[in-house]
């Protein structure tokens, strides 16, 4: 709905006001490019006589390259960008920011609005009677609703404020029953959306009622905290890549550096009528640092749904061996304890032959001895999570996020510019290999939803996280196991350290008293 009125807007702006220069910005061009298709696509094709006259004051249409436009006959202009730093030294008289809630605001307030310098000069101007009636630039922002912890929920708030002051104004929402009502979206899609097995009841409240989400006291993980973490740029490339580009390499971790792949277990598919949680997979590299800690940096997430135990256990040994891992942690109660007796077995990759060797436990001698090839290296971190071992690795992990101790990708709409400069031939991929490496992006994000949406309560002293009805926490266990392994191996570079520092001072001789210097 709001792309559809934004579009209708722009029309008659362009129209009616000869010379206007519409600039519509987004986290992504290809997002900016929404509006301008609404028009191109829309407005100009399925409307009968009315399409046939907008084309008439169209002079040229630009949708290819990095400056698309349409051009209209009277010199109005529509233009879309992509809000970054290399945007800069663009004009406009009216500037549209969607789905701003994605976009930085520095880049809003220091890039993009300074666009808006150069009012529309139109003839009467020129008249000393209008020479008054100077025009002023205009604003425009949108979104779906969002996070209120989020610098977009002040800005609603700023313009509702000053709307009720009697102010130049205005902030309106349009919920999904709005575009049924006008046959813009039809009630069987909202329907099927609601009907999907990974409904997730407070996305949809974002999504399609207007409805901004805030905390009420029962969350355990704070937006602000993990928000600010979303910081890094290089994700591991897709396992499609990997196994099937010669060119690309993993690189293995270096001295004293850590790669730990976290499985948390499940096999059973959703259904509409119960939601199960998925297997998630997500790789952290670790980084020592020289405080004598561990840097996480989560460099891939991947959930997957209804595999069976044999077909998860090759998939984790094939991540494990083809991103070079050094660790896995898997939860082993459970259906975790099938998937743990495939991985001590060697195993045929299905899809390429190669031959996985057989892996074997690091920490549980009992589960270790489950394993029946003596030389099996010894890898995987075997998880029996109780109450007292839920709350620490719960505790640990906000700390983590509050600590700056966990670093996560930028979301999918920040990596784009990235991924273009930096991934040999991203440009020239198909838009479902393009899709591949952006999927950790929205691993990453989907990760962010659900941390923030878990609750907690205090039982027998102890914490103990859940989720909200028909939400996972599938994520958040394969996640704080992670951290967990990565703490142990903190530990042991501390004592790494302490104890190469007491060797050193054993060599120093012990100083004689007998003898006075002067």
């Amino acid at each position: 709905m709001k792309t559809y009125l934004t579009a209708i807007y722009c029309v008659i702006r362009c129209i009616l006001y000869p010379g206007t220069r519409i600039c519509v910005a987004s986290a992504t061009l290809k997002q900016a490019l929404a509006v301008l298709k609404k028009i191109t696509e829309d407005l100009c094709i399925q409307h009968g006589y009315g399409s046939t006259l907008l084309k008439n004051e169209i002079e040229k249409i630009q949708m290819n390259g990095s400056d698309p436009s349409i051009l209209f006959k009277n010199g109005s202009i529509i233009y879309a960008v992509a809000a970054n730093k290399n945007a800069r030294s663009k004009r406009a008289n009216i500037l549209i920011c969607d789905e701003f809630v994605q976009m930085n605001k520095d880049i809003i307030d220091d890039v993009l609005v300074p666009f808006l310098n150069t009012p529309r000069q139109p003839g009467y101007l020129n008249k000393v009677e209008y020479a008054d009636l100077q025009e002023d630039s205009k604003q425009f922002y949108l979104t779906s609703a969002w996070y209120k912890s989020s610098w977009g929920y002040i800005l609603v708030k700023d313009y509702i404020g000053n709307m009720a002051k009697g102010k130049k104004y205005f902030s309106v929402s349009l919920p999904y029953q709005l575009s049924i009502k006008e046959n813009l979206l039809k009630r069987s899609t909202v329907e099927g959306v609601m009907d999907k097995s990974d409904f997730n009841p407070v996305s949809f409240a974002m999504e399609y009622e207007c409805i901004w989400f805030g905390t009420n006291g029962e969350e355990f993980f704070s937006f602000d905290d993990i928000n600010k973490r979303r910081n890094l740029y290089k994700a591991l490339p897709p396992i499609e890549e990997v196994l099937n580009n010669k060119n690309i390499e993993v690189q293995p971790p270096k001295y004293n550096e850590k790669r730990i792949l976290s499985v948390d277990v499940a096999l059973m598919i959703s259904t509409k009528r119960k939601k199960n949680d998925a297997t998630s997979l997500i790789i952290n590299d670790c980084i020592p640092t020289n405080g004598n800690r561990y840097v996480a940096n989560i460099v891939y997430a991947r959930n997957i749904e209804g595999w069976t135990t044999d077909r998860v256990a090759v998939e984790i040994m094939r991540y494990y061996y083809k991103y070079k891992c050094t660790d896995i942690v898997i939860d082993t109660n459970g259906s975790g304890i099938g998937v743990f007796d495939t991985l001590i077995k060697p195993q045929v990759d299905p899809d390429t032959g190669e031959i996985y060797d057989a892996l074997s436990c690091i920490n549980d001698k009992d589960m270790e001895l489950r394993c029946a090839i003596p030389e099996a290296e010894k890898v995987i971190w075997s998880i029996k999570a109780n109450s007292k071992f839920n709350d620490i690795i719960a505790t640990s992990l906000r700390e983590g996020f509050k600590q700056g101790q966990i670093n996560l990708l930028v979301s999918e709409y920040d990596c784009d510019e990235y991924l273009r400069d930096n991934i040999k031939g991203y440009k020239g991929k198909s838009e479902l290999q393009q899709l591949e490496y952006k999927h950790q992006y929205m691993e990453t994000t989907l990760l962010v939803n659900e941390l923030i949406n878990l609750q907690h309560k205090i039982e027998g002293g102890s914490v103990k996280i859940k989720e909200r009805p028909g939400m996972r926490k599938d994520r958040y266990s394969s996640l704080a196991y992670n951290f967990w392994v990565m703490k142990q191996y903190e530990l042991k570079l501390s004592n790494d350290y302490r104890e190469e520092q007491d060797e050193i001072l054993f060599r120093f001789r012990k100083p004689s008293y007998e003898q006075s210097y002067i």
